[in-house]
């Protein structure tokens, strides 16, 4: 069995206070990572006995925090994993991630933006086993527990598990996001996939804005502290990328002048800027996961992106690194790859952003490029749409049968008319003008076959659809 064992190392905070709770609660901590470290288990207890929530979180006993913050399980792999928390900028906790006996304190990275009342703060757990179940314990310097959640490692080398696929979560919306992201929590998946439109930076309550840096700052704030996911007891970890919304403006491209600033934002809430165990930073926000027996390329829809229906011969969805980036990266591929973005890649049967009808000579020249350069089964997903539906992908595209997955929205704008309005061709199955997620279980992968169920959930648990997906090589 891998144990779990971090070195302490203990900073004193709020000394100014003169608390003496503080004191005692980091002697007890000292010692706990020393040679006295029964003494400090028995001081943790002495401070529980006279009610001093946190220690006695770190006991592992019955402890009712003072109230959840918002917190994201980001990046994870067998080993390790990171978590984004948001609060106001005057708190300084402590973390702590516990298992049984063993205690760690994490060391946090802080972000600010300008005069904002509230800031992310990053964290890493490290020589984690996907066997156990931790708790990430956050206190006050003087020994309030703020909050705690619990959550494990991901056993990466598994083949069967269950991936949520989500976008498009409209905080107006908090009716229908109040009872869709519980019900899709207790369906217990092993990690989910954020396609896009995470945030609705570009509105405020019912009026669209022209956003800038603090704007869009804020109302990721406000949608973190809002939706029931960054409260839930226990946590699922999180790959994302972004959509138009999140990025900044509806249908923005690489010509928005905050694109920059954005780009810092988004990864300020969710820790995906530095490489981790399976984890590949790719060109602006995309990145390549390696888990479960697949590659998932999350690809960044909107940074450098030529405006849409630009008629000129560099026209690009993904731009010229990142197109680069894909082809290298599949061609190097040796287990099915299944490729995630903001938008639809065969959409260009409706009016709205999609690959193939915004860059059409893009959308020709790219595909021929990943048909040539991947010598495995790729399956497409996207989001945007607001609606959810499996195209089946023409088998000329690549040579063999396989599929694009839309899920949208969990809880944003419905359309009912829209695949009645604008048919999509090629599809398998679909429903517009409902709430909905998916869940994609994976069920067999190997170089030259991918299997693979989806269903499709809405309010109530009430199943859209459900639909295996084989894909495979000839």
């Amino acid at each position: 069995m891998k144990h779990f064992f971090v070195v302490l190392t203990f900073v004193i905070a709020g000394c100014s206070t003169g608390s003496k709770h503080l004191a005692a609660f980091d002697q007890a901590l000292t010692k706990i990572q020393s040679s006295a470290s029964e003494k400090g288990r028995e001081e943790l207890q002495v401070l529980c006995d006279k009610g001093l929530t946190g220690p006695c979180a770190l006991l592992g006993k019955p402890a009712e925090a003072r109230a959840p913050l918002s917190v994201l399980q980001s990046v994870t792999s067998d080993q390790q994993s990171r978590f984004v928390v948001v609060l106001p900028k005057s708190e300084k906790p402590l973390y702590f991630i516990r298992r049984a006996e063993f205690i760690a304190r994490l060391t946090p990275e802080r972000f600010t933006h300008g005069a904002s009342r509230f800031v992310t703060e990053q964290i890493e757990a490290f020589a984690l086993s996907p066997k156990e179940k931790y708790e990430l314990l956050i206190t006050t310097p003087g020994g309030e527990l703020l909050d705690k959640r619990q959550f494990r490692a991901l056993d990466v080398k598994r083949k069967r598990v269950r991936l949520a696929l989500i976008s498009c979560a409209d905080d107006k919306l908090m009716d229908v996001a109040t009872k869709m992201w519980p019900q899709l929590m207790a369906q217990k998946p092993d990690a989910m996939l954020w396609l896009g439109d995470n945030v609705y930076a570009d509105r405020v309550g019912d009026k669209w804005q022209e956003p800038n840096p603090d704007s869009i700052w804020e109302r990721y704030v406000q949608t973190r502290n809002a939706l029931p996911v960054f409260k839930s007891a226990e946590l699922i970890p999180v790959f994302a990328t972004w959509d138009d919304h999140d990025y900044g403006r509806n249908d923005r491209d690489r010509t928005f002048e905050y694109k920059a600033q954005s780009l810092d934002i988004f990864f300020s809430f969710f820790a995906q800027r530095k490489p981790a165990p399976g984890f590949e930073r790719g060109p602006g926000v995309a990145s390549w996961w390696t888990a479960f027996g697949v590659q998932i390329a999350l690809l960044d829809d909107r940074y450098f992106r030529s405006p849409n229906r630009l008629d000129v011969p560099d026209q690009t969805h993904f731009g010229v690194d990142q197109e680069k980036w894909i082809v290298a990266s599949l061609s190097a591929a040796r287990v099915p790859v299944l490729l995630a973005s903001g938008d639809q890649f065969f959409g260009g049967y409706q009016k709205f952003e999609s690959y193939e009808g915004n860059h059409p000579a893009s959308f020709k020249t790219q595909l021929a490029e990943w048909r040539k350069a991947a010598k495995v089964p790729l399956l497409l997903i996207s989001g945007d749409r607001h609606l959810t539906e499996i195209i089946k992908v023409p088998d000329s595209v690549f040579g063999y049968p396989t599929f694009e997955i839309t899920s949208s929205p969990i809880h944003a704008k419905v359309f009912a008319n829209a695949l009645k309005d604008e048919p999509s061709p090629n599809q398998l199955v679909g429903m517009a003008g409902v709430y909905n997620y998916s869940i994609l279980e994976l069920m067999r992968a190997e170089r030259g076959l991918l299997q693979a169920s989806v269903q499709a959930f809405t309010l109530d648990n009430k199943l859209l659809y459900q639909k295996t997906l084989t894909v495979k090589r000839p």
